[in-house]
């Protein structure tokens, strides 16, 4: 009786493993078709396409849609307010890029390599205004984003106040200065 439950068994395996093999084919026609991430049907961008009632291929940006250049440019403030920025700064990012920005902290001494660098010096001072805007929005290695801790407008206060901060490791003042940095080109 034994015999015969196992040979059912196999039977029944055998069979339920034959489905599935089949079921799984890859062939299209008459040959096998390795190639069907590389031939999917696309339309050009400014081409026309018949799915859509306008016949355009490109579709309408959606109202209230923000592209991601525009994320990167940012609306800047129209003032700047330099001890907001300070404010924001110190609560945010003194704790590991230090309270002079120059990468002296507890936090970021104990920190695996990379640290958190200097914004003083070195590849900091090459990163424009909308870049770090966008590292304070997006984060950046072990830096996370403060996107929803920071408004808009505090995040290009404390853009505002590094550029401050880099301006005075420039003239090795310990005063804030009053010289905006975000004036709209």
């Amino acid at each position: 009786m034994s015999a015969l439950r196992a040979c059912a068994t196999g039977s029944a395996v055998a069979s339920a493993l034959l489905l599935a093999l089949s079921a799984c084919s890859d062939r299209a026609g008459d040959r096998w078709d390795w190639n069907r991430m590389r031939s999917q049907p696309r339309a050009n961008a400014y081409g026309a396409n018949a799915l859509f009632p306008n016949g355009g291929a490109m579709r309408v940006t959606p109202a209230g849609a923000v592209s991601r250049e525009a994320m990167l440019r940012g609306e800047r403030p129209r003032e700047i307010d330099l001890a907001r920025g300070a404010s924001r700064f110190q609560i945010f990012c003194a704790v590991c890029h230090g309270a002079r920005g120059d990468g002296a902290s507890i936090v970021g001494s104990n920190m695996d390599d990379p640290k958190p660098p200097s914004l003083l010096e070195g590849p900091a001072r090459a990163v424009t205004p909308e870049q770090l805007f966008a590292i304070i929005s997006g984060g950046m290695g072990a830096m996370p984003s403060y996107a929803a801790e920071l408004s808009e407008s505090d995040r290009w206060q404390v853009v505002s106040y590094v550029a401050d901060l880099q301006r005075r490791s420039d003239a090795h003042t310990d005063t804030v200065g009053a010289v905006p940095l975000l004036s709209r080109p």
